[in-house]
């Protein structure tokens, strides 16, 4: 069965690997040899096993800071991961020769002796301590080659992979191809380097999860070319690009790949965009004639799969993100402006009320497509019909076409001119009298379609996309107009709408629709004051928001043959009627039998979309929605301390012109279900770029000192999976207290839930704020003892902090009492004493996130009724709604809302929507069965 796309539920391939491949290749010591970054320690009891036909050698640690995960299930006194690392190593190798590419070098290639013993390729199982899960270490470069060894993670706990298969066949597969990629060249660009890993990934393991979630990286990226990525370090979109491949792949054959490297061995140093190609061209591929092709293949997938082409694998990726999006008619219509890139990608959707429908383009230029495509059946997303039109844009452009039925239509313009200028088009679609006000045809030439070769739209430049963040300023009277519309009386409305058209074409990622009759595009949900003791916070003002890329939606759990999962899941505890808590809450409280759902950030593109998500949820039968509405200290709602999400505009604190949390509140009370506020609590920035400038100020930029560290006081450097924020620094809780408050006096919701309440691993935080802090305190703790404290003390803060509901996601295993191998234990691994959650009143209710089925013996490792049983029984009455989904299938689901139903939770909470989207209505005859 394929493995469902769960955005950043587990830690992503380690940077290393790309950073090895940077023009001076660094060669690193061994572990064995006490040097390197993740050396051995001299208490290390180090042994290590042989592969079945003898490729690679597994050097591993018995006990020590090192110890290798205990597992051993078969009795043979060698660790189960041990075996797992030899023969999934041994079998990559076998498919990379099967399809003609170079193995690792040996040592011996290099004039090396033996430094692991043998000519096998030697791994190390070592401790990275969260940073990281493998690399590919250099040994030593010659003639523009390498030779190395490889480095893997010992024990994954809290890396939230879904099981150590998983975690090895990604690692394995993604690390040894950079030592293929070392056999021909020791030097790559990173999108070549780190997107032929991801690939290779999926050669391995062709629906293995990593290379999904990183092809959704990339396709939230298309604006941006894939061989110009940001400064700095490495981002998921460049680890995406392995979905390019892919896609060449499917078009021609592997042989591509091997054909790829062999052209940047011949080209060595210059080994760039001119490499692919060249090795496109070898195999009868022009990239530029491929381009707008893999720019409909990705249009075509996830939501959007159906009967046009795709990939192989297109319907189980998320689909690209608009870059506008709005509604038109006979007599309104919408603008975008957007700079397109060479080798990039812009998307656009237009609601159309039905009737005549006309496309208007300002400006072309060589290489640029541009195509057009139905919603099939009328609908405002999902599969997308035959295409409308497909048209080269080599000048302005007017495309009529004609009469069209009302439903969506998606807008493609796709850039294939390599080499040369951006360009910033002006795109005018809607009925069309309201195009020709919107657009005016003076800027097509003689009033025919434009398609001459002429170029006098707006200016161009030669560079990538910089990423300082900023506005366009509308130029002649100021900045343009927020929430899309200007109002004026009818009798100047179309003049008025020339105008706006003219302010408006200078707004980058502007989508609006020009109405005579001029409605906002979207109200305001946001409510007054709450009054009362609400918690006004005292926290500062700067902004706090985060990059936003992954960790989707579940707090996603280590080693344990499950993901340990369930990101956020609010159920908002009920406060006097069920005997439980804190008794104190007024206002709403939960329903006696919670039916909720999670709604992550990941599963809605637009108000459009999140409003159909909504309605299908309440189809459904749910009666509360937990809507993450916070990310990375980043905002999905209108945020007095943190810059708006970086997902709903593509630039980090731009007003998207809607507000998702006000849409989500009404849609939700609309239809009778509670809305409950989800928010990550210390997850502080995903990526490997730090965060651009924003108004707020992104909270890492202005409080670096919040990051949690090692064990030796280091802080946890930026990478593809998550950096935390330490909950032992008092600015932290505050900041949680903060967000909470401002939701719950600006909002209607009925409740705040808490996600990633947690530190990341046993071994953090020792940043100096919090050492500095128990060093001072006089409680005669552990520090294990004292981080458990002020986990808790931050729940209560947020209960203190606002007069709703509190809830929290917590890990689906509280401490393993039954003796099963390989689980994560949220109070002894995270520091999440969750018990104390409910049972002290900090919070109403938690959530557990047992993301395992009923086992056919029970009490078997992971059985669920054990688990939902052993919360129950150690939590306050009426407090505990089973957290369930993610890993199982739609049965098991089904099975699983029963048995919490029998054990006596007050109810569940399914993590999450776009694991069950497509079954979601037969939960309602489910629900049914206790009314």
């Amino acid at each position: 069965m394929p493995i469902p796309l769960r955005p950043a539920l587990k830690a992503t391939v380690a940077l290393c690997g790309a950073l090895t491949l940077l023009p001076r290749v660094a060669e690193a010591a061994r572990p064995t040899e006490g040097g390197g970054l993740h050396p051995y320690d001299s208490s290390d009891d180090v042994t290590s096993i042989d592969s079945p036909e003898g490729l690679v050698r597994v050097h591993y640690s018995r006990s020590g800071p090192n110890a290798a995960l205990a597992g051993d299930e078969d009795g043979d006194g060698v660790p189960d991961l041990a075996q797992e690392v030899a023969l999934s190593s041994e079998a990559v190798l076998d498919v990379y020769r099967a399809f003609g590419f170079r193995l690792p070098l040996a040592e011996s290639a290099l004039d090396l002796e033996p430094l692991g013993g043998s000519d096998a390729l030697d791994v190390y199982l070592v401790d990275f301590g969260g940073f990281a899960d493998g690399q590919f270490a250099v040994d030593r470069c010659s003639d523009r080659v390498c030779a190395g060894h490889l480095l893997i993670e010992n024990d994954f706990a809290g890396y939230g992979y879904p099981s150590l298969a998983d975690a090895v066949a990604v690692l394995t597969s993604h690390e040894l191809f950079h030592g293929v990629q070392f056999a021909y060249i020791s030097v790559l660009p990173v999108w070549m380097s780190e997107g032929g890993a991801v690939w290779a990934e999926h050669l391995f393991h062709p629906r293995v999860e990593d290379f999904l979630r990183l092809c959704g990286a990339y396709q939230r990226d298309l604006a941006r070319p894939f061989d110009s990525p940001p400064a700095g370090t490495v981002t998921a979109a460049s680890y995406g690009v392995g979905l390019l491949f892919a896609y060449l792949v499917e078009r021609s054959d592997e042989g591509l790949m091997v054909g790829l490297l062999e052209t940047a061995e011949e080209l060595g140093d210059e080994a760039r965009l001119d490499t692919l190609l060249a090795a496109t061209a070898a195999w009868g591929l022009d990239l530029a004639e491929e381009w707008p092709i893999f720019a409909a293949w990705n249009l075509a997938s996830g939501r959007r799969a159906g009967a046009e082409p795709s990939f192989s694998f297109g319907a189980e990726l998320d689909g690209v993100m608009f870059s506008g999006s709005a509604p038109v008619s006979t007599d309104s219509a919408a603008v975008f402006d957007e700079r397109l890139y060479p080798l990039a990608a812009l998307y656009y959707r237009v609601i159309h009320e039905g009737g005549p429908l006309a496309l208007q383009l300002d400006e072309g230029a060589p290489g640029v497509w541009l195509e057009v495509w139905p919603v099939e059946g009328g609908g405002t997303d999902g599969p997308v019909g035959a295409p409308l039109i497909g048209a080269s844009v080599e000048g302005p452009l007017l495309i009529d076409l004609e009469e069209q039925p009302a439903g969506a239509y998606l807008i493609a313009l796709s850039h294939a001119g390599i080499g040369s200028s951006s360009i910033r088009p002006t795109l005018c679609v809607g009925g069309a009298e309201a195009r020709a006000v919107a657009c005016p045809t003076d800027a097509l030439p003689d009033g025919d379609d434009g398609d001459d070769g002429q170029d006098d739209g707006d200016s161009v430049d030669d560079g990538a996309p910089t990423d300082t963040g900023a506005d366009d300023e509308a130029e002649d009277g100021g900045s343009a107009p927020k929430g899309g519309c200007m109002s004026a009386a009818p009798a100047g409305a179309w003049a008025l709408l020339g105008a706006a058209a003219v302010l408006l074409r200078k707004r980058r990622v502007a989508a609006v629709a020009l109405l005579t009759g001029c409605v906002p595009i979207q109200d305001e949900v946001r409510k007054g004051p709450a009054g009362g003791d609400s918690g006004e916070s005292a926290g500062d003002a700067t902004g706090d928001g985060a990059a936003d890329g992954g960790g989707g939606s579940a707090d996603s759990g280590g080693t344990d043959g499950g993901s340990d999962g369930g990101d956020d899941a609010t159920d908002g505890g009920d406060g006097g009627s069920d005997g439980g808590a804190d008794g104190g809450t007024t206002g709403p409280t939960l329903p006696d039998e919670v039916r909720g759902i999670w709604i992550t950030r990941y599963v809605w593109s637009d108000e459009d979309d999140l409003r159909r998500v909504l309605d299908e949820v309440a189809d459904a039968g749910f009666n509360a929605v937990f809507f993450q509405c916070r990310g990375t200290y980043d905002a999905y709602y209108q945020s007095s301390f943190e810059p708006w999400a970086q997902r709903l505009t593509g630039t980090l604190g731009r007003d998207p012109g809607w507000d998702p949390l006000a849409v989500a509140v009404e849609v939700a009370h609309g239809r009778g279900m509670q809305l409950h506020a989800y928010i990550n609590a210390v997850p502080l920035w995903q990526g490997t770029s730090p965060p651009i400038e924003s108004s707020p100020r992104h909270a890492l930029l202005e409080h670096p000192d919040w990051l949690v560290a090692g064990a030796d006081g280091t802080p946890m450097a930026l990478n593809s999976s998550y950096v935390y924020a330490s909950p032992g620094h008092p600015e932290v809780r505050q900041r949680i207290a903060d967000v909470a408050a401002d939701i719950a006096d600006h909002y209607d919701v009925d409740g705040v839930h808490l996600d990633y309440i947690r530190y990341p691993a046993s071994d953090m935080s020792h940043d100096a704020v919090s050492e500095a802090a128990y060093a001072a305190d006089d409680e005669g703790l552990s520090y294990g003892d004292w981080q458990r404290a002020r986990v808790v003390e931050a729940v209560q803060a947020v209960d203190d902090a606002v007069t709703l509901p509190v809830s929290a996601a917590v890990w689906g295993i509280y401490e393993n009492d039954w003796g099963w191998s390989s689980v994560s234990q949220g109070n002894l691994d995270y520091y999440q004493d969750s018990r104390a959650f409910t049972t002290t009143g900090a919070a109403d209710a938690i959530m557990p996130m047992i993301y395992w089925p009923n086992t056919s013996t029970p009490g078997a490792r992971l059985d669920f009724r054990t688990l939902v049983a052993d919360h129950i029984a150690h939590n306050a009455p009426g407090t505990v709604v089973a957290g369930v989904g993610n890993t199982i299938t739609f049965e098991q689901l089904v099975d699983c809302i029963r048995t919490a139903r029998a054990e006596g939770a007050r109810g569940v909470v399914v993590f999450d929507y776009s694991l069950f989207a497509d079954r979601l209505a037969e939960l309602a005859a489910v629900f049914a069965e206790a009314d």
